[in-house]
């Protein structure tokens, strides 16, 4: 008798990540290929993002890597491009590059330019990515797109001056992501947010000695997340068991919400 197979298996399916070169995004695309995806991965860090592509074969799936500033409209498009050159199809997308969001001065002193990257990566860039995705999954009509929001979005964390900008732009994927979930339902494509809470990664890892007590104790669970804490959220909303599932923001912080 043939085995069933688990609605989380993504065999056979297609993915990218972006900012997949090392932190939560790397992890999210060796998540997908260790369940069986085939991932094409971007970053704006060539050599990081090649690293991530050969560990993806390594797990003896397919992969590319693709050097992209999703800030700039025809790299994103060329981005897609290549994905539909090589693969022909793109089951899901995990839309994840970002700017960290705790290194600027208290909010009086930032510089509007400094707000201006986050709007152009974060908020823009996912827009413009989702625009994309949804043109090649509204053809297949099907999908699962994936945006990274944080806990931020929803309440901005104590303790941190300058989190203004990251917030508002974490909150605006939030509300955009409900907004094409909407859009695109007619189409079988599912749109929705991971937001995280405090995760240790190489670009929050130079502020983890000034902040790393208080954001464990600010964690109900009692300590700092990881990028593979994330990983099931992941993996459950690009597979068919979240085909009914879409507009949500899927919140994985260890308590700090409550």
């Amino acid at each position: 008798m043939e085995e069933k197979k688990s609605i989380f298996d993504l065999t056979g399916k297609v993915a990218f990540v972006s900012g997949s070169g090392r932190g939560i995004g790397k992890s999210l695309a060796l998540a997908l290929a260790r369940e069986g995806a085939d991932v094409a991965v971007a970053d704006i860090n060539k050599d990081n993002v090649e690293q991530t592509c050969e560990e993806i074969k390594s797990l003896g799936k397919k992969s590319i890597s693709i050097k992209a500033d999703i800030s700039k409209k025809d790299e994103v498009h060329n981005i897609f491009q290549i994905i539909m050159g090589h693969f022909g199809q793109l089951d899901v997308a995990i839309n994840n590059a970002g700017v960290p969001g705790s290194r600027l001065p208290s909010a009086e002193d930032i510089d509007i330019k400094d707000f201006q990257r986050f709007i152009d990566i974060m908020l823009l860039g996912y827009f413009m990515c989702c625009q994309e995705e949804a043109k090649i999954m509204i053809k297949q009509k099907k999908g699962h797109i994936i945006n990274i929001g944080a806990g931020a979005g929803t309440r901005p964390p104590r303790g941190i001056p300058g989190i203004a900008p990251y917030a508002a732009v974490k909150a605006g994927i939030k509300v955009m992501s409900k907004a094409l979930a909407l859009d695109w339902a007619k189409y079988n494509i599912t749109v929705n947010t991971i937001s995280p809470g405090y995760i240790i990664t190489p670009a929050t890892e130079p502020i983890i000695p000034q902040r790393g007590e208080m954001y464990t104790a600010q964690t109900p669970m009692g300590r700092i997340g990881l990028p593979s804490d994330l990983d099931g959220a992941a993996v459950y909303l690009a597979s068919d068991a979240s085909n009914w599932t879409t507009g949500i923001d899927f919140v994985v912080d260890g308590g700090l919400r409550i």
